[in-house]
């Protein structure tokens, strides 16, 4: 059996070459391409894996990135209400004070009963304001609620029970503030207010001032449940720091890693580059030459 014969034409050549030659700028535009841009993957074609894993990077940096602005945002709504609460308890102090001073019946006149009466007043209405703190115009003791102000200006409480969340990790929840019930109580009846139980110290000492022991001790036990609140405030603000802190460290992790992936190492890619433009300017020059039609060539 005589095997067939198979002649190269000029036109066979010149095809074979010239797809060499198109391979050879493709590689030499897609270094070119990596290098003006940084990214070694300008395609998935490129690195499949790679491509797989600079998404999967991408998105945790996303997500990571959201965590942070969470943990600034929950930050300001706890500082607001750590301020609030200080205060509160600093201005509940005072009526203390004043209340052990009224209890002091020998020594008071009407007149000066009144006038205590008058300034535990004005301090019942500075402790309305602290419970009514906002923060971008959103009252932080009301929880969750859609409402102008977290108490009325009898003390009842507009509110509801539910405390605002901001998510700071991944698996990582945390209250940005406390409500106001777990602050200043209910205002309902039975469970008055701290504003409501200041309104009537107020008006007992003109009016009781024998039932300014039992107010003294109420008055006790509503400070120390505006203290509780501000020890989980303060409690809370450090985990969140902390989950800051996480957070920013993995980021610079995660993005150490998608450099890894799909950022160009650039010592290496001008170096390619380099190689790769000297290999395509040798093969121009050997095209020039093995291309070259004779008139036998074309007699063929």
């Amino acid at each position: 059996m005589i095997s067939g014969i198979y002649r190269v034409t000029q036109q066979m050549m010149g095809t074979a070459t010239l797809t060499d030659l198109q391979a050879n700028l493709d590689r030499l535009d897609r270094l070119q391409h990596q290098l003006s841009s940084g990214q070694a993957i300008s395609a998935p074609s490129d690195n499949p894996v790679g491509t797989v894993q600079a998404l999967t990077l991408s998105s945790q940096l996303t997500q990571n990135t959201q965590h942070q602005a969470n943990a600034a945002n929950a930050l300001s709504w706890l500082g607001t209400s750590s301020q609030a609460l200080t205060s509160t308890v600093s201005t509940a102090t005072q009526v203390r004070t004043l209340v052990v001073q009224a209890m002091n019946t020998g020594s008071l006149s009407p007149s000066g009963q009144a006038a205590i009466a008058g300034q535990i007043g004005a301090l019942g209405q500075q402790l309305t304001s602290l419970a009514n703190t906002t923060y971008l115009g959103r009252p932080v003791f009301a929880g969750t609620a859609d409402t102008p102000a977290a108490y009325s200006t009898s003390g009842a409480y507009q509110g509801n029970p539910v405390a605002l969340t901001r998510q700071v990790g991944p698996a990582t929840t945390v209250a940005a503030t406390v409500t106001g019930l777990a602050a200043f109580g209910a205002g309902t009846a039975g469970s008055p207010s701290l504003m409501q139980l200041v309104a009537q110290i107020a008006h007992d000492v003109t009016t009781s001032p024998s039932s300014l022991t039992a107010d003294l001790a109420s008055l006790d036990t509503a400070i120390s449940t505006v203290q509780s609140a501000q020890s989980t405030v303060g409690a809370t603000y450090g985990q969140v720091q902390a989950a800051t802190q996480q957070a920013s460290a993995s980021a610079v992790s995660l993005q150490a890693s998608l450099s890894a992936v799909a950022s160009v190492n650039l010592p290496k890619a001008i170096i390619d580059l380099q190689m790769q433009q000297n290999a395509y300017q040798a093969a121009l020059g050997v095209a020039a030459k093995t291309l070259q039609p004779s008139l036998l060539d074309f007699l063929k």
